[in-house]
């Protein structure tokens, strides 16, 4: 119940599938047990034991290993061995089989199973996995220096540390006394081989995820090392030998002590796991050089506490420890974008405009970067897209985004962003099918109902193009440009006061658009209401607009200026 390895499997939010497995892998075994021992209703309780470990597989692919630590409870109980105790396990075995090979699928494709071929040779692999099994079994009596991540080990002149080539002899002598217990009882020999049972897919010799040891593995595979504390106790209590009389009451206060002490350690780990900066940098103390936890940490800078300079320099350190470490060259891409974007977004001077180009320009470098090291790295081909579509390089934009779309068909605004760039390219017809690709995964898309608004405007459909414009003001009536483009509709189809209407709007929402302005200017003029036509004429030159000297003269005649 209490013990620092366990915190990370119920801490972290992501590690429900931990206790969800776990309740349903023991209610299995419960209910085996009551199969075995019940001579009544003994089909129920097969049931509920098969249904409840299908249930443990759904929730994490750990459970498969239930079907050995039955045949070992078969072993612990003394059971006659014969062939019905294997044909009763074939629902178990044809659950475990299933979900196993949907496991290494799923892992595979999440990219999670490592290669290590480059890294350890098959004859070291061994050495990682009985260094593994050495470190699980010494935190399970000392949880000190826990680390919410273990990377692979760093060579020294080409070997690994001394401790790699100690440790498959370390495992061969607790192999060894595990053996030689049998001599007494099988306490020892079960609990050890349910410990090893359920931890010997997470031994790295088939590398699942980026780390040596996880905690959370130790879940339910220390319940057969505390099996064998509890039965430790149940003999210094109940053995009438000289060694258990002489551990009656030593026995005991060893327990109460570890447990306090458990309990202290484990109080002390929740706190690292407060939130995601105090954790990774609990890691990065631990483990100074390890490129995953920096880049970790940026990302959290950057997308929650917002301290892009503490997130640049993450980045920064990531990738100077590992140069080939693609996600810190594409989140750090999205840094500069993001930079660029928020610190010159209201700024029109020359020289901001420069300064703003030169940060998107880096962003493009790391992309470009990140794309020679992963090809299909999703978030650099959106980045590079987005980034050249705000150069306006819309041509160089198509690819990436038609590679992404191929990676993620579902993602929507993959869609509408390279339907943005088709309309820019005036490649109408395509923008169209994007647009509309767009709104039937997500219908209330305002921005898309904006955009193929304007295609309706450019083909001259503006009945159509204002049933857009309507749409996207219902969904988003805080945005300028519908109001904006609606009018421009309505002054086509000299609804002219309509039209000055929504040129109002937009410009109550976006007092700096000249074009309205404009627009509202010309609806003012048909009007012959020449003096609003000719202040709002001169309100658009103050945004900078480039205003046309004849219409300029002529309206300030007109308005009699």
């Amino acid at each position: 119940a209490v013990h620092p390895m366990h915190v990370e499997s119920v801490a972290w939010i992501s590690e429900l599938k931990d206790v969800m497995y776990s309740f349903f892998f023991l209610s299995s075994i419960i209910c085996y047990y009551y199969f075995l021992n019940n001579k009544k209703d003994k089909t129920k309780y097969y049931f509920l034991s098969v249904t409840a470990f299908l249930l443990s597989s759904i929730s994490k692919s750990a459970a498969v290993t239930l079907p050995v630590v039955l045949l070992l409870i078969d072993y612990y109980i003394k059971r006659k061995w014969e062939w019905k105790i294997f044909t009763e396990k074939i629902p178990y075995f044809i659950i475990s089989f299933i979900f196993g090979i949907v496991a290494i699928f799923s892992q595979k494709s999440a990219g999670a199973i490592q290669d290590l071929n480059p890294l350890f040779s098959w004859f070291e692999r061994p050495m990682l996995a009985s260094y593994s099994t050495m470190m699980y079994l010494i935190k399970f009596f000392v949880p000190i220096d826990l680390s919410a991540m273990y990377p692979y080990p760093d060579r020294t002149n080409g070997h690994l540390p001394i401790v790699f080539y100690i440790a498959p002899a370390v495992i061969l002598i607790v192999a060894f006394l595990v053996y030689y217990s049998k001599k007494f009882n099988r306490d020892i020999i079960f609990g050890s081989f349910f410990f090893l049972v359920t931890i010997a897919l997470v031994l790295q010799m088939l590398p699942v995820g980026g780390a040596l040891i996880a905690e959370r593995y130790s879940y339910i595979p220390y319940i057969g090392l505390f099996m064998i504390i509890g039965r430790g106790y149940v003999f210094s209590q109940e053995d009438k030998s000289k060694f258990a009389i002489s551990i009656k009451w030593l026995y005991p206060i060893i327990l109460v002590t570890g447990i306090l002490i458990f309990s202290v350690l484990t109080f002390q780990r929740i706190k690292l796991w407060k939130n995601g900066e105090i954790l990774f940098t609990d890691v990065i103390k631990k483990y100074p050089t390890l490129p995953f936890a920096y880049n970790n940490r940026g990302y959290l800078y950057f997308n929650f506490i917002k301290d892009y300079d503490k997130a640049m320099i993450d980045y920064n350190k990531c990738i100077s420890l590992d140069s080939t470490f693609h996600r810190a060259y594409s989140n750090r891409g999205v840094l500069f974008y993001n930079i660029a974007d928020q610190k010159y977004k209201n700024s029109f001077s020359e020289s901001d405009i420069k300064k703003r180009d030169s940060l998107f320009y880096l962003a493009i470098k790391d992309f470009d970067r990140t794309l020679k090291l992963k090809s299909d790295n999703t978030d650099a081909l959106i980045g590079r897209a987005n980034t050249y579509s705000t150069l306006r390089k819309f041509s160089l934009t198509l690819p990436d985004y038609t590679k992404y779309i191929r990676i993620d068909p579902d993602n929507a605004k993959a869609y509408l962003w390279r339907g943005t760039a088709y309309y820019n390219l005036n490649k109408l017809d395509s923008a169209f099918t994007d647009f509309n690709v767009c709104l039937g995964m997500t219908p209330k898309d305002d921005n898309a109902y904006l955009w193929r608004g304007l295609v309706y405007y450019q083909r001259k459909n503006y009945k159509a193009a204002i049933k857009d414009f309507d749409q996207s003001i219902q969904l988003n009536p805080k945005q300028a440009e519908s109001f904006s483009w609606r009018g421009l509709c309505e002054y086509n189809l000299k609804i002219t006061d309509k039209a000055i209407d929504d040129f109002t709007i937009a410009l109550e929402r976006n007092p700096r658009d000249a074009t309205s302005y404009i627009n509202r200017s010309a609806a003012y003029c048909d009007l012959k209401k020449y003096e609003l036509a000719f202040k709002d004429y001169c309100s658009a030159g103050d945004l900078k607009y480039a205003l046309n000297k004849e219409r300029f003269f002529m309206l300030k005649d007109l308005a009699g200026k």
